[in-house]
């Protein structure tokens, strides 16, 4: 998940966080309003002999609550504020530079923009709206654009595939860059196979499991790490020829680790070409 998307769920959040206390606001109202008219008309129905004791009876029970929706409508108020203080923090609001039109004077700058907009729409997967920019824009002979094309089309395929939960290539990937990622101390290739062992729990292929999980502990051996972690899965094994989503082992069934290991993919596959994770 880009940094985007994080900062657009907290604004969610936060937006959710108000809608509910809205909608608790006004079911609080109209239930409250309701009793009050049922006093009203109840009291009117009575004799008038003592119109002052049904006026302070009256008072007493809505000054309450004129108070409590005072305040309550403070808090509304604070809800609502705080998406827009989200928004600030989480978001890029200073525009200034942008009318100035000398950013665009010459066709070098211009390039560099075509660039960054070609490179966002690779990034999101959109490689035929890129294609047609960089055709119409001559972007073609730049190689170290056409580099990043070519990079950022396979971390597309790849991440495609986590999503649709095949973890080959991604685990090909890092065949491939073994040395590269060895040398940032990446966890990278681990993770991949622990979710591919889990797979095999869930598909009851209990002997491959088994074979399997005895390669990945040689490797954690090797790298001197992730021992816990072998172990977790080994206690794993033994309860999914019962049921894992009931053993102490079901968080790792959780959704949520898939898309961690997309995260923790695109983060380690741009560290190791120098580009950033974010997009321009």
């Amino acid at each position: 998940m880009s940094m985007t998307t994080n900062m657009l769920n907290l604004v969610e959040k936060d937006v959710d966080k108000a809608i509910e206390s809205v909608q608790e606001y006004y079911s609080n109202i109209e239930s409250n309003v309701d009793h009050v008219i049922e006093q009203l008309q109840r009291a009117l129905s009575q004799p008038m002999s003592d119109s002052h004791l049904i006026k302070t009876s009256l008072q007493n029970t809505i000054k309450p609550l004129a108070k409590q929706y005072s305040d309550k409508h403070k808090e509304l108020h604070g809800s609502i504020s705080k998406i827009g203080k989200t928004i600030d923090k989480c978001f890029q609001s200073d525009f200034g530079n942008v009318p100035i039109t000398e950013l665009f004077d010459t066709p070098e700058k211009y390039k560099l923009i075509y660039m960054i907009i070609c490179e966002d729409l690779y990034r999101q997967g959109r490689m035929a709206i890129a294609d047609k920019l960089i055709e119409e824009t001559k972007l073609n002979d730049n190689d170290l654009f056409n580099l990043e094309k070519n990079f950022l089309e396979e971390i597309n395929m790849i991440l495609e595939n986590i999503r649709e939960r095949n973890l080959l290539p991604a685990i090909d990937w890092c065949l491939r860059h073994r040395n590269q990622l060895n040398q940032t101390g990446s966890l990278l290739e681990f993770n991949l196979h622990k979710m591919r062992f889990v797979q095999l729990l869930q598909t009851e292929n209990f002997q491959q499991a088994k074979t399997y999980l005895a390669n990945l502990r040689q490797y954690s051996i090797s790298k001197g790490q992730c021992e816990q972690e072998v172990n977790q899965l080994m206690g794993a094994l033994v309860f999914a020829q019962r049921d894992l989503a009931k053993s102490p082992y079901k968080y790792l069934l959780e959704p949520h680790l898939w898309l961690q290991l997309s995260e923790l993919f695109m983060q380690q596959a741009f560290q190791q070409v120098g580009l950033a994770q974010d997009s321009p």
